[in-house]
């Protein structure tokens, strides 16, 4: 990198620490990288030469919210294998392109085979993608790892849903409404 560079990307590391510093939670920190695209970038180049992967991945999510697509990506590049990373990748391409996001969510569960909510969003994938039937096993094997997650219990519910199984997904989101009674369930 040149001097001028390094200034620079020095200068939006300091302005990202400074949004992450006023940021009580991560969400209030996506909220404001969403609003701030080049600080959000500049957040993401920061995290990929400190060798900080979750800090990425965290600011390639809040990319993809703001429709940043190729800029969430490409804050993905250094740690492309995490399986966080592979889960935002995941989600990515499902907004692209639904048929070639399944692979990225089962590399994302052999890497982390416990994790529910790669199964769930395989299954949401799977189910957007028109697959419903094949949708229904991840959502069973979410469920199973993360019973309590009203979100978990809610996706199979929309996939049951999908499937014409009314009194099953009106069960499921019935479960979820009592596990989260603040939340917004889709039905």
């Amino acid at each position: 990198l040149s001097e001028r560079n390094t200034a620079d990307l020095e200068s939006e590391r300091r302005r990202a620490e400074e949004l992450a510093a006023k940021a009580n939670s991560m969400d209030e920190l996506i909220v404001s990288l969403e609003s701030d695209i080049a600080s959000a970038r500049a957040a993401a180049e920061a995290c990929r030469a400190a060798g900080d992967p979750r800090g990425a991945v965290s600011v390639a999510y809040a990319l993809r919210g703001a429709g940043q697509r190729d800029a969430a990506r490409a804050a993905l590049s250094a740690v492309s294998e995490t399986p966080e990373a592979l889960r935002i990748r995941c989600l990515l391409d499902s907004d692209d392109k639904l048929a070639g996001a399944v692979a990225f969510c089962d590399r994302a569960i052999a890497a982390r085979p416990n994790w529910a909510l790669a199964y769930s969003t395989r299954a949401s994938t799977l189910r957007l993608a028109g697959r419903a039937a094949d949708a229904l096993s991840s959502n069973e094997e979410a469920v199973r790892l993360a019973p309590t997650d009203a979100g978990i219990v809610s996706q199979r519910g929309q996939t049951f849903k999908a499937l014409g199984r009314s009194e099953q997904a009106l069960a499921d989101f019935t479960t979820a409404a009592r596990l989260a009674p603040n939340a917004v369930i889709m039905l």
